[in-house]
Parts: structure tokens; sequence; C-alpha cells
């Protein structure tokens, strides 16, 4: 299933989340950008699609982002995330590890 859109709206002192590999599906939900105190986020494994939205950059603390291997298959035959990375990456200064292999992302 997916993640509901308020998922995140309380969790601003999470600081790792682990939801990999749980055939979670759809877009990442625009509460994300509540995570304010995220440190390791790991949503890879899954079967999630759509852009990896601008909000991401409210991810401030976030040092180790793992999305790779999102292989839900859209009606153009894309596995994954598609689109180009949103320019807010580069708001994400404490990144270290960044994972973003086996999508279809382009640009």
């Amino acid at each position: 299933s997916s993640i509901p859109e308020g998922f995140f709206m309380s969790l601003s002192h999470l600081q790792s989340l682990y939801l990999n590999n749980n055939a979670i599906t759809g877009f990442l939900p625009r509460s994300i950008r509540h995570l304010s105190s995220i440190e390791v986020l790991w949503l890879g494994g899954n079967n999630m699609d759509g852009p990896i939205i601008s909000e991401i950059g409210h991810l401030t603390s976030l040092k180790d982002l793992s999305l790779e291997n999102n292989f839900r298959e859209d009606s153009s035959g894309n596995r994954g995330f598609v689109a180009a990375l949103p320019s807010e990456i580069g708001s994400l200064t404490n990144l270290e590890i960044l994972s973003l292999a086996d999508n279809a992302l382009s640009g």
C-alpha cells in the first residue's frame, strides 16, 4: 500500500526511518517535509514511482538517503522514480550517502 499523505506530520523528532523492502507503492507524500530531524531515511526496495519531490530539500539534517530499487512500472515502461532529481537535493548539505540505483531517473 502507499504512505498516507499526513503520515510524517507528527514525526518531526524522528532521526531514523527504515521502510525499505515493504512493497510500498505510489508517490512520496509532501508531508515528508515535516521530518526535520531525520538523519537516515531508507525507502529502497519498494514499488514507489513518480518524481522525487522537491520537499526532500527540507530534510537538511539528512545524512543517508536510500531510494534505490523501486520497481513499479508505469504505462510508459519506466520503472521506479521517474524524471530528474529536484534541484532542492542540493540543499542537503549534511548528506553523506545517496543511493538512487535501479530507478528511471533522467537529466
